[in-house]
């Protein structure tokens, strides 16, 4: 049999074997009967260099499926927290209702239920974070329709194959 530096002498149905039996390792997960050969020290089992001949250590498990039971759990609980904050902002704006004078430069003033301003101060806040996000989303907007015109001209020209350089004629 052929002996190549570095590897065990085994044979080509023996090294195939190897591979097929360690593959299927990390496919389902059950246990390896050979093990790839190492070279100079780099473990083909794990992809790094160290420990010669060592079984893989990383198996791919499949994913296991969510219950639908736990999924609606979490939703109940999403909606359960999301009615305990509405009901909390609606008793503190109901217990806010005392009228409060805004004075504003130049001697305006604007007098409003408590509740009211607050409600002003969270829409104009609200429109200012708009306002402010708009450039990155247009800027965003327009790079995602860049890249979606080079896709669309890199998949309709046909790849270029290159042949391989010939090799110096001695």
């Amino acid at each position: 049999m052929p002996h190549c530096a570095g590897f065990p002498q085994r044979g080509l149905a023996n090294l195939a074997s190897s591979r097929t039996s360690v593959r299927d390792h990390l496919i389902t997960g059950t246990p390896a009967r050979h093990v790839l050969p190492s070279r100079e020290g780099f473990n083909y089992n794990t992809g790094h260099f160290g420990a010669g001949n060592t079984v893989a250590r990383r198996v791919i498990r499949p994913a296991s499926p969510q219950l639908p039971s736990r999924d609606l759990f979490m939703k109940f609980i999403v909606w359960l927290i999301r009615v305990l904050v509405f009901v909390l902002l609606l008793v503190l704006a109901l217990s806010n209702t005392q009228p409060a004078t805004l004075n504003f430069l130049a001697g305006y003033a604007w007098s409003a239920p408590l509740i009211l301003i607050g409600l002003a101060f969270f829409v104009i806040g609200l429109l200012a974070g708009l306002v402010s996000a708009m450039p990155a989303v247009v800027r965003l907007r327009m790079e995602n329709g860049r890249l979606r015109r080079e896709l669309r001209v890199a998949r309709e020209t046909p790849p270029v194959v290159e042949q391989p350089p010939m090799p110096p004629l001695i």
